[in-house]
């Protein structure tokens, strides 16, 4: 019983150690970095393609290009980022806000093109107003004359600089426009021109300062904040799965320590009842040995105590026999 009890705890034990380095084994394998350089470059693919769309917006209102349906804001592929970023419950609740924060960008973007459209629809027909002002002789005999080139002026110095004194300088010069036409003895013809032109200023007065609008919702948009935000969440976690591999390797070293100390101790132990094992045999094979010498001689001596006891019979019967004559003889006498 005793000997099965050793056994079953030696199948333990040998099971524990091998569970346990199974373990922090298994713990200390390699972190895998491909979902967290995936995720990271769907973070720069959202970084990029907004980056992009404040490029095109720049160009557009810089005036490099007149033509709005060149810019094409694909949403496509942010929403496809978006989608895999959420699917990580660590990041999720800051995907979700970045989603709001991307549709409403979108949504800008898409005000902004519809605004700009109308903004350089009357830049283009202004300069068409005005030439035909110029072509007018009655136009050019009249005192509208210089003021409509001061305002021509003025309008595309502020299409391209946004300027509120400018702003202010167009407005009075419409004012003082107005009421010059009010007392014009111009033709109807010629007044209706004078007056398109002051609609197309009109409307950029109106469409330049919405567009500057747009763009100041754009630029304070948490895009940036929340993507870095979103990349370091994802870093920090690498970080500390690299911290757990770490000490994981440190707990395996101390563990394999240990448990090669524990065998050193077995050994020496083992190695010990060896040779204590080996003494008690040798000194059982001596008393063994002793024994049997004994035993022959004891045998020895109760054969020699047989030989005399049949040595003594053997005696005590010749004896007898010659007694036994005698005796008659000395009786007959």
């Amino acid at each position: 019983m005793r000997i099965v009890s050793r056994v079953l705890f030696t199948l333990v034990f040998i099971g524990l150690a091998v569970s346990g380095l199974v373990y922090f084994y298994l713990n200390t394998e390699r972190v895998d970095l491909t979902k967290s350089n995936r995720l990271i470059d769907r973070v720069n693919d959202i970084v990029l393609e907004s980056a992009k769309w404040d490029t095109e917006i720049l160009r557009i209102n810089n005036g490099s290009s007149m033509h709005e349906d060149d810019f094409v804001y694909d949403i496509s592929r942010i929403e496809s980022a978006l989608q895999e970023l959420s699917a990580d419950p660590k990041i999720h609740d800051l995907s979700v806000e970045l989603e709001q924060t991307i549709r409403e960008k979108s949504n800008f973007v898409a005000l902004f093109s519809s605004e700009i459209s109308v903004l350089q629809t009357a830049l283009t027909t202004l300069p068409i107003l005005y030439q035909r002002l110029l072509a007018s002789d009655e136009i050019q005999q009249s005192e509208f004359d210089e003021k409509f080139l001061q305002l021509f002026t003025l309008v595309a110095n502020y299409s391209m600089t946004s300027s509120s004194y400018t702003l202010q300088d167009i407005k009075q010069h419409i004012l003082i426009v107005e009421n010059d036409l009010l007392n014009t003895d111009l033709s109807f013809e010629q007044q209706d021109l004078l007056y398109q032109f002051l609609a197309q200023v009109g409307t950029i007065m109106v469409v330049r300062p919405d567009i500057d609008n747009i763009l100041v919702d754009i630029q304070i948009l948490p895009i940036t904040q929340q993507t870095n935000q979103i990349s370091q969440i994802i870093r920090d976690d690498v970080a500390v799965q690299m911290s757990e591999q770490d000490k994981n390797k440190a707990y395996l070293t101390y563990y394999a320590a240990a448990l090669l100390l524990v065998l050193s101790i077995l050994a020496i132990r083992l190695l010990s009842n060896y040779f204590r094992l080996e003494s008690m045999v040798e000194k059982r094979t001596e008393d063994l040995q002793v024994a049997l010498e004994n035993l022959k001689n004891s045998e020895m001596m109760l054969v020699q105590t047989e030989k005399m006891s049949a040595l003594v019979q053997l005696v005590a019967g010749v004896v007898h026999e010659v007694n036994t004559p005698l005796a008659y003889t000395k009786n007959a006498l």
